[in-house]
């Protein structure tokens, strides 16, 4: 019931890949324009953004708590049930900022793996990629999750409608302000900030300090963590997918040597692939029935054992003279 930061599993899921591919060097750490020019880029930029927005979340929320509790200070306690109806305002704003940011993050890995396979030309994201990333964060919000839902709501603090209220209007704040500028956040730890700092203006007291402790501990965890699994998947996936393209490509050329021997000028499709397939078999492994028959007579069995073996696996049998013979019938 812990929340984890999918910004953080993608973040750190697409460092250990490129690491183990192509090396460290391949990775836009930053570090050096940082120290040298003070520009954030790369990695340095992500973790910036990963880092301040959930101390904006806890002080945003903390401010914004306080000015609320100033202004409802003489209101009556049906004032609860209005501030349950503005929470559908400020809960559709807060979703609104989370397709506005996690999407983001979700469409840029397809698009760039479309890019880098060579299916769309230039890095523009497709519309169907938007759909169905947008598609998959609602049916993962329909789904439940309601251990962490408990967590937020309960386990950090007693969130109550005034407490709720400003968490979601603090949280679509900070996390549209970080879409509009372009930085990657994380909705789950900002959201949990912002219930620590409501707290902390409420009663520091009622927060529990050891649930936000945990989720600090995930919170950093997760980012290596998801880069030592991508090490792993990566290296997995390696060790089938070379051999197998290896096989593909000698295929393509066995094929396409086909297509030119037909007289053919033309490069194969995929299409094309399961017929000249069949031309490849049956080059390579159709025995001719009228060569073969000879050589089944009983007394040249052997023969033909070898003819066999010769046009199904290429073996070539060639005789000993120098060896003694046992049984020559």
């Amino acid at each position: 019931g812990i929340p984890s930061s999918s910004s953080h599993a993608l973040v750190g899921g697409l460092i250990g890949a490129v690491v183990l591919a192509t090396g460290l060097g391949h990775v836009v750490w930053g570090f050096s324009e940082l120290v040298h020019n003070g520009h954030f880029t790369g990695i340095t930029k992500v973790l910036l953004a990963l880092v301040l927005s959930p101390l904006l979340g806890f002080w945003v929320a903390f401010v914004i708590h306080r000015v609320m509790r100033r202004l409802l200070a003489g209101a009556r306690p049906r004032i609860g049930r209005d501030l349950r109806r503005a929470q559908f305002l400020t809960a559709s704003g807060l979703a609104f900022s989370h397709g506005a940011n996690d999407a983001q993050k979700s469409m840029g890995i397809l698009t760039l793996v479309l890019l880098l396979g060579g299916f769309i030309p230039t890095f523009e994201v497709p519309v169907w990629v938007m759909f169905a990333c947008a598609t998959a964060i609602v049916l993962g919000i329909l789904s439940g999750g309601w251990r962490i839902v408990r967590t937020l709501g309960f386990a950090i603090f007693r969130v109550r409608p005034i407490h709720a209220l400003s968490s979601q209007l603090t949280s679509a704040l900070v996390i549209l302000s970080a879409s509009a500028i372009g930085a990657p956040v994380s909705t789950t730890h900002v959201v949990a900030t912002s219930i620590m700092g409501i707290g902390a203006a409420d009663n520091p007291r009622a927060v529990r300090w050891k649930k936000a402790k945990d989720i600090g501990v995930t919170w950093v965890v997760t980012i290596p963590g998801a880069a030592l699994v991508a090490i792993q998947v990566y290296a997995l996936l390696n060790q089938l997918w070379t051999p197998a393209r290896a096989m593909a490509i000698r295929e393509a050329a066995d094929q396409q040597a086909v297509v030119k021997a037909s007289g053919g000028a033309f490069t194969l499709e995929a299409a094309d692939w399961r017929y000249y397939q069949e031309q490849i078999k049956q080059q390579r492994f159709a025995l001719d029935e009228q060569a073969l028959r000879p050589y089944f007579k009983l007394d040249n069995v052997r023969q033909g054992a070898f003819y066999v073996a010769n046009r199904l696996y290429g073996l070539t049998v060639t005789p000993r003279p120098d060896l003694p013979t046992y049984h020559p019938e």
